[in-house]
């Protein structure tokens, strides 16, 4: 039956293939496969009548920050933290933000997260505002589409290498439960800690926790990984050996925004920019 259709014309071709993909198996189409993701976009950007919700997704950035700002209150006064972000994030990006302490990095990590809120602007995942969502719900939006990547961590100290991720999992319930133990030994054997599974983090080095965190960040495959100053902690060959991982979950088809004081020109970025007192903008 489906053959048939196809062989009408063209036209009917791409109905169905909206019809099967975007309204029906939505695991057809992986967001890691960047190209497939692309060529679909334009697909149902031709025929938006026939667009679900998994077809509108396609169709927009992934993140969209439209004159975001942010003020601090405190005893010596409002403290300006962002002001007037404008900014797209595209599926498969690998986006640096360079800036000093203070500059207002962490805060937009906060923002794009859904941690913190907006004072003013608004945040779109995919076409749809998160500004308007309950705690809750941005909670669990952030559960399964955003990894975060800390500089100290952020690792749960009594649990092993293995528990830090599948309490994670647990968590957000997103994955089966008879694939996690599997998934988690995998995820730590890709960033470099097969045989850890069951170090506690005081068993570990700084480099080999920040794998476990990443690995964390991974655990219920999100599309988005979020890493403030990843490798602030970190000597130099370690740091390297982070910054490879990352380039491979780029490559693979994640989508990373990093923020760093560090020089970063043998970075494999796509996207730079400066933060200073607040404000975003691209390099000279």
């Amino acid at each position: 039956m489906y053959r048939k259709a196809i062989n009408k014309t063209s036209r009917s071709h791409d109905y169905l293939l909206l019809d099967l993909i975007f309204a029906g198996d939505h695991e057809s189409v992986k967001p890691g496969n960047v190209d497939a993701f692309k060529r679909l976009a334009r697909i149902a950007k031709s025929y938006p009548d026939r667009c679900s919700l998994f077809a509108k997704q396609t169709c927009c950035a992934m993140i969209e920050l439209k004159s975001i700002s942010k003020t601090y209150k405190g005893y010596g006064g409002n403290y300006p933290a962002l002001s007037h972000i404008n900014l797209t994030i595209e599926e498969g990006d690998y986006l640096i933000v360079m800036g000093k302490s203070g500059s207002g990095k962490s805060t937009l990590l906060n923002i794009l997260s859904g941690i913190d809120r907006p004072d003013e602007g608004s945040l779109l995942f995919r076409g749809s505002p998160l500004e308007q969502l309950s705690e809750s719900s941005i909670s669990k939006w952030r559960g399964r589409h955003v990894g975060i990547v800390f500089q100290f961590y952020q690792l749960l100290p009594s649990l092993t290498a293995q528990d830090n991720l599948l309490f994670a999992m647990e968590l957000v319930g997103v994955i089966p439960k008879q694939e996690r133990k599997h998934r988690v030994r995998d995820l730590l054997t890709r960033v470099g800690l097969e045989g850890k599974f069951e170090k506690f983090p005081h068993q570990l080095s700084g480099g080999e926790r920040q794998r476990v965190a990443i690995a964390r960040a991974l655990a219920n495959d999100p599309p988005l990984l979020i890493a403030d100053e990843p490798t602030g902690n970190l000597d130099s060959i370690t740091s390297q050996a982070i910054h490879q991982i990352f380039e491979q979950l780029n490559k693979s088809g994640k989508t990373i925004v990093q923020v760093t004081h560090e020089n970063v020109t043998d970075r494999p970025f796509n996207k730079l920019y400066h933060m200073k007192d607040g404000v975003l903008s691209t390099p000279n």
